[in-house]
């Protein structure tokens, strides 16, 4: 399939004129450094969604994708303990004491728990239950009868590798080993509840970030670049490792953390130092980086106010209520405090991300959300339509571009509909459930279903559940007998899917649902 078709539909519905796949990214990084850094910019939501579609799809035509593990082992070895202020450290130090609150062993040992993830063994599922569990105190507190296989042998490396990012970059990843994960993931879910009794949760955060910039131009994002791996060793200790802060948080985290790391490049498995004290793919990382990230917010809050006692915890409360939210590393401020939380975060040795961090331009950006202030307009959206799984004839790719050419089609981009429909769904797929374009007829557990406004409209009524419901596609579990029609559509018996006996992983297969 040639993708350029695809690029000529979507120039010809957003009347933007996009060049050619090798020159997209720095088209990309020119446009929304102007839209975020330059006030008089004249961005409109048609060019974002322009110049950030093509910026998820993997593998495009003329573009070399890539890798960071040269920079990441570059930063290991360069990374060096933060210098910093004595006040600022004396600051931040003291707020994240607020925000962390109490370590137990015993509430983490309940918690604790293994993940979808990979882990270095290699093992999925129920599977990683079989694997000799440390002998540590926090694995007797959570297995106190021994009924687990034990080990004397404690894991300290931790295996490099990547996972796709943009079309022309990778993450790294740092994948952990069985048991470490677990525990990391217990500490993890500990400092989460801790979070609750300053008012913050974590899994709903995200949008406290994205109504904020809804509220005013006034309030700015801040992104950080690799901003976990920025949380070096030597930051930790100079936070945590301080008279009237608790050293229990340390002393756990440093249990379950990995002192070195493999690249899995090199068939030798050299191993280096790990002075990140939790990369990504660490279970506790993106708590942790959350909670650094509050404690800079808090002090920069101090700072500009011209306090110069201690950081009492009411301010602590009353600092996220209207002035800031931190979700990760995606950061909103009022602009007042951001001068000085940049230099706070400078000061921790991060680095700030300029290509999605929000200046004088009309452009805000934060967990997947964008807000466009036209002459004091607001245009949001919710996540751009991105084509992702590109033509990846992977089971997870059919509901994904089922539900952009959706997306693409209610945003009156039919040229751009069409072309995904025609070049990638019906040459790679066959025929597909057609409907009309109307909202009330498609929700977004209906996965394989494309709109047509030439489509005949096989909707109906379903009085017992006063929904309105059409024909679609559905799957199978393949270990027990669940009917999916109740969530999709209507249907009698229907094919699901089959194991893949040579790679072990799921086949799709798919059957046209019929009337009931």
């Amino acid at each position: 399939m040639d993708c350029s078709d695809i690029k000529s539909a979507l120039r010809r519905d957003t009347l933007v004129d996009i060049p050619d796949f090798p020159n997209i990214r720095e088209w990309r990084s020119e446009w929304m450094s102007n839209a975020f850094h330059t006030e008089s910019s004249t961005a409109s939501m048609s060019e974002l969604i322009a110049c950030e579609f093509f910026a998820k799809a993997p593998v495009l035509p003329g573009v070399n994708t890539t890798t960071s593990i040269d920079q990441f082992v570059d930063f290991q070895r360069g990374a060096e303990r933060a210098c910093l202020r004595e006040d600022v450290l004396r600051y931040v130090a003291e707020s994240l004491h607020h925000i962390m609150g109490r370590y137990s062993e015993v509430e983490a040992s309940v918690l604790m728990r293994h993940g979808p993830g990979s882990i270095a063994e290699g093992h999925t599922g129920h599977d990683k239950w079989l694997v000799p569990a440390p002998d540590l105190p926090i694995v007797n507190s959570f297995d106190p009868l021994c009924r687990l296989p034990r080990s004397s042998y404690v894991p300290r490396t931790s295996l490099v590798s990547v996972v796709p990012k943009t079309s022309w970059t990778d993450r790294v990843i740092c994948i952990e080993h069985c048991w470490n994960q677990a525990i990391q993931q217990g500490i993890g879910r500990l400092l989460s509840r801790r979070l609750l009794a300053i008012g913050i949760d974590l899994s709903t955060r995200w949008r406290r970030n994205q109504e904020l910039i809804m509220v005013s131009p006034e309030y700015a994002t801040i992104d950080l670049s690799a901003a976990s791996d920025s949380i070096t060793t030597g930051l930790c200790n100079d936070l945590m490792d301080v008279p009237g802060n608790h050293v229990d948080w340390l002393q756990a985290m440093f249990c379950a953390r990995s002192d070195f790391y493999s690249d899995t490049r090199k068939p030798t498995g050299q191993l280096a130092q790990l002075r990140s004290f939790a990369s990504m793919g660490n279970g506790f990382c993106f708590v942790l980086l959350s909670c650094v990230c509050m404690a800079a917010c808090v002090a920069a809050r101090h700072i500009a106010n011209g306090s110069r006692g201690p950081v009492l915890r009411s301010e602590v409360v009353s600092s996220f209520k209207t002035d800031f939210s931190v979700f990760g590393d995606d950061i909103v401020s009022d602009s007042k405090y951001v001068p000085h939380l940049r230099y706070v975060l400078q000061s921790l040795g991060f680095s700030l991300n300029t290509e999605k961090s929000s200046g004088c331009g009309p452009l805000r950006e934060t967990c997947g959300a964008y807000a466009l202030w036209s002459r004091s307009r607001l245009i949001f959206r919710r996540g751009l339509p991105r084509l992702r799984s590109n033509w990846d004839p992977a089971i997870d790719s059919l509901p994904s571009l089922c539900s952009l050419q959706r997306t693409l089609y209610r945003l009156h981009y039919h040229h751009t509909a069409s072309a995904i429909r025609g070049c990638i769904l019906d040459s790679r797929y066959g025929h597909l459930v057609v409907s009309t374009p109307r909202s009330e007829d498609i929700h977004e557990t209906d996965a394989f279903v494309v709109l047509d406004s030439s489509a005949r409209d096989s909707s109906r009524w379903n009085k017992r559940l006063s929904r309105r419901e059409i024909p679609c596609y559905s799957l199978r579990s393949v270990t027990r007998d669940a009917w999916l029609a109740d969530h999709v559509g209507w249907g009698a018996s229907i094919r699901g899917v089959n194991p893949d006996e040579s790679t072990g992983k799921m086949r799709l297969a798919l059957s046209s649902l019929g009337l009931g």
